[in-house]
């Protein structure tokens, strides 16, 4: 079969009123641009019970949230579910959306291909369609999947419906060592695929390096911003200045940390072309973030010829070839030497931003993961 139809199922995208990450959207945009590939993507929406002390603000756009939108330039239909508050509860009721989509679900016999990118509720709404068309399932297992899965009982129902979809699904794929180790880890074979980089944003760009230490991030726990601050202190480099762009929940706490530093300066959130103004001028990019996917930012930021320094075993990890393309860390500790080293020795760190840019200019255009995809999809027909 030549022609494909493919149905992307993805809870976690932008939608009118509520930020995310657009990835998947990026992922949907440069498969459709494929020949003779078509593609829908249906966006899991939760009917989430109105309790006065949580979820108003997710509740009231969802519930307002129109059948079907345009989002990054992507058309997208709402597949609508039942969801209970807790992780526990949460996703008991997925198989709801086969009776409240009627129509929707319908259409699904037309499509070849399913691609579920997160394991609940998107991969268990695949299975079900698996299950009543003959519809090849492909399912992404993400850190936040995974995550999920370790709070779990292992006796729990939820925790036997992750189990579930990543063993009945044709294909995992994965985007890190860490879920990669996890999946082999219970005899089940998964394929890693990188995001990808337009490699022609940097063109023509004329590199000036300053003594620049820079991080991006949303300032939530979990991206261990404060780990930079903190470290940054320690190491007390006295020509140079950390930048932090981004906000969160954290920048109370942070700017704290920072305790009015003229050499710690919060940009706040910034546009996609000011991101790239402050990574070209800055001579390290740092990131210790948990639990991270992959973290595009990374790439953007080694494109940009920034010595990387992110966090072992997680996001652009084995990827980046440790202490030769990136470094990576474990601690507050750690963080001050690969800091210190990176100050202290400028052919090292120049050595490092180098490698870092040719391996993302020569392996990371969004070509290279685009063509594994579609590879896949036509070894599953």
């Amino acid at each position: 079969m030549n022609n494909l139809n493919i149905l992307f199922i993805c809870r976690n995208i932008p939608v009118p009123g509520l930020r995310e990450n657009d990835i998947i959207l990026r992922i949907a945009k440069s498969v459709k641009k494929i020949e003779g590939v078509s593609l829908s993507v249906w966006f899991p929406c939760e009917y989430l019970p109105k309790l006065p002390f949580a979820f108003k603000h997710r509740y009231d756009i969802l519930s307002n949230l129109p059948k079907s939108f345009l989002e990054g330039g992507v058309f997208v239909e709402k597949a609508s579910y039942f969801r209970l508050p807790t992780l526990k509860f949460s996703y008991l009721f997925i198989k709801s959306f086969l009776f409240l989509n009627r129509k929707l679900v319908k259409q699904a016999k037309k499509y070849n291909i399913i691609h579920a990118h997160y394991i609940l509720p998107d991969g268990k709404m695949g299975l079900y369609l698996k299950d009543r068309f003959g519809i090849p399932l492909v399912v992404t297992l993400r850190n936040g999947d995974l995550d999920k899965i370790n709070k779990l009982s292992k006796n729990s129902l939820m925790y036997r419906n992750y189990l579930e979809v990543i063993e009945r699904a044709d294909e995992v794929i994965v985007h890190n060592y860490i879920t990669e180790q996890w999946v082999l880890g219970r005899g089940r074979q998964c394929t890693k695929i990188p995001h990808g980089i337009d490699t022609s944003m940097v063109k023509g760009i004329n590199y000036k390096k300053e003594a620049t230490i820079l991080c991006v991030s949303s300032l939530i726990k979990r991206k261990n911003v404060d780990w930079v601050v903190n470290a940054f202190k320690k190491v007390k480099a006295e020509n140079w200045k950390l930048k932090i762009i981004g906000d969160g929940a954290e920048i109370s706490k942070l700017k704290s940390l920072a305790n009015k530093s003229d050499q710690i300066i919060f940009l706040g959130r910034q546009t996609q072309k000011e991101v790239l103004a402050e990574m070209v001028k800055a001579s390290i990019f740092v990131l210790p973030s948990e639990n991270e996917t992959f973290g595009l930012v990374y790439l953007e930021a080694a494109l940009s010829k920034c010595a990387i320094i992110g966090k072992s075993r997680t996001g652009i990890y084995g990827w980046l070839k440790e202490d030769e393309e990136a470094l990576y860390v474990n601690s507050v500790s750690d963080l001050i030497i690969k800091f210190r080293t990176l100050i202290d020795n400028p052919i090292l760190r120049e050595n490092i931003q180098e490698a870092g840019f040719i391996k993302v200019e020569n392996e990371f255009h969004w070509s290279k993961p685009i063509q594994q995809y579609i590879s896949i999809y036509k070894d599953l027909i």
